[in-house]
């Protein structure tokens, strides 16, 4: 069987470009193309040999010598002898969608309109093809395999419901200890350390409590980091960074070397290790703050071309006091922002 389909308002298009080929003078026909736009087409294909949906433009054309349709495809889902072939199947799925009696065939009533495929891979598009992902959590069951761990309950129906993207979720599930509690404490994602400790959790095959505290959090992560870059010191090769420029402020040292701030890192119990690479690269400029006993470590960044302070934090990352970054503020308009301005690479 093979059958076209049409999303709303692209069929009046179709005819009206069929109508237009059917134009008998020549000269007519060749200067009324520009009145036509162009349609959308959506076939599909079901036999003994393969399954298949394809999108694609057809427009009006003239040459020198001759005016004709042209067929442009945009993308494709095909499943012949239990093999699939795509081409952006994202923007096949998104007409699908779009198409009421299509969405009937293949089983997707339950989806709406403005639904969201927000993984497409190999295995959706034959099922979609197949006509086996018939409810939401089929979806979902399908976007999560290999991700979640299968002697752990897995709340679908809380995953469903949550405001956090497949790709907010999947990059904390691995490390997550319980899902449930990752989802509702998921505003702890928020946390501005919880990057940095999601990746230490991941190289050192470690699980987050989201039931932990925010102080208990920062604690774990203190240690991790420290765990971290002990390892890497063992096998540590000083490097240092070249500025074309350099400044002398009361309090305030530039580090630009790695052992140095392997030193800042271990003294002050934090992750600032690494970092090394932003400030190799220049995206990054980090400092050292001491006055008398307090001690602290700033990350500044170049946005939009203004010095912006990324993070300031004393000893296993605790807020510096509001004199402490009166002072940081004040160096940060004035000499340390030119110097941040002057040296580091522009973020947009």
């Amino acid at each position: 069987m093979q059958k076209r389909y049409f999303i709303k308002g692209e069929k009046k298009k179709y005819q009206k470009l069929l109508e237009w080929t059917n134009i008998s003078d020549i000269l007519e026909k060749r200067i009324s193309f520009e009145k036509n736009s162009s349609s959308k087409i959506i076939n599909f294909i079901d036999n003994d040999e393969k399954i298949s949906i394809s999108v694609y433009t057809l427009y009006p054309l003239i040459t020198y010598d001759s005016s004709f349709l042209k067929s442009e495809i945009k993308g494709y889902i095909s499943l012949k002898n239990n093999k699939l072939y795509y081409s952006n199947p994202e923007y096949i799925i998104h007409f699908i969608l779009r198409c009421r009696p299509l969405k009937k065939r293949l089983n997707l009533d339950w989806c709406k309109s403005n639904f969201k495929f927000e993984k497409v891979d190999k295995l959706i598009c034959k099922n979609i093809l197949q006509g086996k992902i018939s409810s939401k959590r089929e979806y979902t069951k399908n976007i999560y395999r290999g991700i979640v761990n299968k002697n752990q309950n897995v709340p679908y129906k809380l995953i469903e419901e949550t405001d956090l993207s497949y790709y907010q979720l999947k990059s904390y599930i691995k490390v997550a200890k319980n899902y449930e509690n990752l989802i509702k404490n998921r505003h702890k994602l928020k946390f501005d350390f919880m990057s940095d400790f999601r990746n230490e959790a991941f190289l050192l095959q470690e699980k987050i409590n989201f039931n932990w505290s925010e102080k208990r959090m920062k604690e774990v992560h203190s240690n991790w980091s420290k765990k971290i870059a002990d390892i890497k010191f063992k096998s540590l090769e000083d490097e240092m960074i070249e500025y074309s420029s350099s400044i002398n402020l009361p309090y305030i040292r530039i580090i630009n070397s790695k052992k140095e701030l392997y030193l800042e890192g271990k003294q002050l119990s934090h992750c600032v290790f690494n970092y090394w690479e932003y400030i190799k690269d220049k995206v990054g400029l980090i400092c050292s703050f001491k006055k008398g006993n307090d001690r602290g470590t700033i990350y500044i960044e170049k946005i939009q071309n203004v010095a912006v302070i990324r993070q300031f934090y004393g000893y296993k990352n605790k807020p510096m006091s509001e004199n402490n970054w009166s002072i940081l503020n004040n160096y940060i308009e004035n000499e340390l922002g030119q110097f941040v301005l002057e040296e580091l690479k522009l973020i947009n």
